[in-house]
């Protein structure tokens, strides 16, 4: 063999290691930076669907059932939230004449005793129980942070964004012997959206193995609440 060929031969040999180097790199520290970009990512999804959740409660603490996408962004644009200011305390002298913190009644904006305990007369007098309500506007809730970025799933690298879906249903409840319908909603992003960037098996890999958790009914994403059940919690916790 000539030294032409034994070059020849060398550069390729050289060649085909570097490429077989690559590989075993990329095999090994590709599926690495996914699992951190998914983390990353993730975490401040996670912080996002919180918030929805204290906007439902709020909305919910009004209205008496959960929200829509929409009639949450409404909720917060343009209405108002309570706070309520305690003054006062129950005493020993409501417990011993029968009155519970159960049987307490607002009267206007102020909260006072009733039934067998001490009189509205006698609670104003005494100025012994007074909750004061403070009505604000809703979007004090959205701090620093506009109305559309709270919702908004961003633009992650190479991904485009898009909103957090969420959506509200009703539910049976069993309490005592009653039967009631209890409000529900769930806040979700699926991964084929915040991943939409990343290696294409690797994300297929990662849809089928969180679609198997919950014996097959996992969900391929953060998802917070439940359509299904009385639950506020994200199935990341």
């Amino acid at each position: 063999m000539d030294k032409g060929i034994k070059s020849v031969v060398a550069l390729l040999l050289a060649v085909v290691s570097v490429v077989l180097i690559y590989l075993t790199y990329k095999g090994v520290s590709g599926p690495l930076e996914f699992d951190k970009t998914q983390t990353k990512r993730e975490r401040v999804l996670q912080a996002k669907l919180k918030k929805v959740v204290e906007y439902q409660k709020a909305y919910e603490e009004r209205y008496g059932h959960f929200a829509t996408l929409e009639d949450l962004k409404t909720f917060l644009a343009q209405d108002s939230v309570f706070s309520i200011k305690s003054e006062g305390e129950y005493t020993s002298e409501m417990r011993d004449k029968g009155q519970s913190e159960s049987e307490l009644a607002y009267k206007g904006n102020k909260l006072y005793a009733k039934g067998k305990g001490l009189s509205v007369k006698e609670i104003i007098a005494k100025g012994l129980l007074v909750r004061d309500t403070t009505w604000s506007p809703a979007s004090t809730l959205l701090g620093d942070l506009s109305l559309e970025e709270v919702f908004t799933v961003p633009a992650f690298g190479k991904t485009k964004a898009t909103l957090i879906l969420i959506d509200t249903a009703s539910i049976e409840q069993i309490m005592g012997t009653d039967t009631v319908q209890r409000s529900v909603f769930e806040a979700k992003v699926p991964c084929s959206v915040y991943l939409a960037d990343q290696d294409e098996n690797l994300l297929k890999d990662q849809i089928s193995l969180l679609k198997e958790r919950r014996k097959g009914k996992g969900y391929p994403g953060l998802k917070i609440g439940s359509l299904e059940e009385i639950k506020e919690t994200g199935n990341w916790e």
